[in-house]
């Protein structure tokens, strides 16, 4: 019996180990067609704002609401509030469940709608949740993990005149 148990325990940190390696592998070669970025500046419009990320020659930007803006610019500036934010509660969570964000990808932009998605590390376990850029974005400023934009969704500012 206990022969048994020690070879199902070998097996299962055998098959998590493989899933570990696996998973690591898919979302290193998957950076391959991503640009880390920054939040350059966010800019009002009436009642839309419009969130600006850059790195080097390279922008990329998008319209949200104008709240999803604020929500974004009290991240960044660490502002701090009476009551936690819906941002705040989101990290608290996953720090209660031992779940750690690892990074935010800008994936697609499909029927004038980007797409995103949040990955998630815990334990052995890494995942990726659909999630708007926006709200991506607030999440990730407030957990200061990097933000990784494709790069067909960029614009070369630097390209030269010929």
């Amino acid at each position: 019996m206990m022969k048994e148990n020690t070879t199902k325990f070998l097996l299962i940190i055998i098959f998590s180990f493989i899933i570990l390696i696996v998973s690591t592998l898919f979302i290193e070669k998957n950076f391959e067609k991503y640009i880390e970025m920054k939040i350059d500046r966010i800019q009002y419009v009436e009642d839309s704002s419009i969130v600006f990320l850059s790195h080097g020659c390279y922008i990329f930007s998008f319209y949200t609401t104008r709240s999803q803006g604020e929500m974004i610019e009290i991240a960044i500036k660490n502002i701090t509030t009476q009551r936690p934010l819906t941002h705040d509660i989101i990290i608290e969570i996953f720090k209660s469940f031992g779940i750690y964000p690892v990074s935010l990808q800008i994936e697609r932009l499909e029927n004038e709608t980007y797409f995103a998605s949040l990955i998630l590390k815990k334990d052995l376990l890494t995942i990726s949740i659909d999630i708007r850029p926006s709200d991506g974005i607030a999440i990730a400023s407030r957990a200061k993990i990097p933000i990784y934009v494709n790069k067909k969704l960029l614009t070369n500012i630097c390209v030269e005149a010929l």
